[in-house]
């Protein structure tokens, strides 16, 4: 990794931090760390995989799928305490966002996202993953009406030109041969 793609690095995290980075968020300070812990285990996640070349993605995704069910399932029971009663209360709206989730995130996305992990460097590939808060201000500001502040339209321009600046170099490299 050289200066450029640090340089685009740190400026797509630099842009997530202006969108996301609210003072209010510092008296949520369990909250804040709980993320910065998942974030760790998400990249160090990404590294297992690169190196799991024999196993296939959606066999990846597979054995995520199980392995975390469980673990999920006991703590939506010791924190939230759902009963049957909350169940028959879930819409259309809710059912259809769970399956959403299973299908569109879970199955489509993440095993396409271990497809381009295990083919090109994680280095390349992770900033891809800066996107989502911008696609997220998008979507909440066209699906719910949130309103557009700079604070955010700055930190998405941030953002995007951090991935460009990656995505530039990388094409360089292929065009050269390096």
């Amino acid at each position: 990794v050289r200066w450029r793609r640090w340089l685009g690095i740190a400026c797509s995290f630099a842009g997530v931090l202006v969108m996301g980075l609210d003072p209010a968020l510092f008296q949520h300070w369990l909250s804040l760390a709980l993320v910065i812990a998942s974030a760790f285990v998400g990249a160090l996640g990404l590294i297992a995989v690169k190196r799991l070349p024999e196993f296939t993605p959606l066999e990846i995704q597979a054995w995520f799928a199980w392995i975390s069910m469980p673990l999920l399932a006991l703590a939506t029971w010791l924190i939230e305490r759902p009963t049957l009663i909350d169940l028959q209360r879930v819409g259309i709206v809710g059912w259809s966002a769970i399956a959403f989730t299973a299908l569109a995130a879970s199955l489509l996305a993440h095993t396409g996202f271990y497809w381009l992990v295990q083919r090109y460097p994680v280095t390349s590939v992770a900033p891809i993953t800066v996107l989502s808060p911008v696609f997220s201000v998008a979507f909440s500001v066209w699906l719910l009406g949130d309103r557009l502040t700079p604070r955010l339209v700055a930190g998405g321009a941030l953002t995007l030109l951090g991935v460009l600046v990656i995505t530039w170099r990388e094409r360089r490299l292929a065009d050269t041969g390096t």
